[in-house]
């Protein structure tokens, strides 16, 4: 379960198409799939975070989750959210949390697109009206943006 749900995480991918990622498609730098929904054929770069976790795990089975099924998945799911007090959230949230995390990490639209798959008016509608990403990370980078402009203030512009 930790590595589907890190594979969901840091690759913005829906769950079906983390659990069918294969070992032979990880280059230790990035995932190439095909999205079974819409066909699109994908290369994720790895986040440290996931490439730390698949480089220490044996490579046992054809797909990186080892055969885990989208049943098993769900059945676990909900085990672990309701002994974690948080029932009702589904796996396939964590796609539009790193969404929301890449646009927090200073993503434009158009770069989440490239990792998710989604067009640029999914991307914008995730972050609009799905999350609505209005969060500390977000004002702050805007100011810091604005401060950083180079025009001036002073000059009544």
């Amino acid at each position: 379960m930790a590595v589907a749900f890190a594979l969901m995480l840091y690759t913005a991918q829906r769950p079906r198409d983390c659990l069918a990622m294969a070992w032979a498609r990880y280059d230790g730098q990035s995932i190439q799939l095909r999205q079974m929904k819409t066909h699109k054929l994908l290369s994720v770069p790895c986040h440290r975070d996931l490439r730390a976790m698949l480089d220490g795990r044996a490579q046992s089975h054809v797909t990186i989750c080892d055969g885990l099924t989208y049943r098993r998945l769900n059945l676990q799911w909900n085990a672990i959210c309701q002994a974690a007090a948080i029932a009702g959230r589904q796996a396939r949230d964590l796609r539009r949390t790193a969404i929301v995390r890449l646009h927090e990490a200073g993503c434009e639209p158009l770069e989440i697109s490239h990792i998710s798959g989604h067009s640029l008016s999914d991307v914008n509608s995730v972050l609009d009206t799905t999350y609505t990403v209005r969060t500390a990370p977000t004002g702050l980078r805007a100011m810091q943006k604005w401060e950083n402009n180079r025009r001036t203030e002073s000059n009544g512009s």
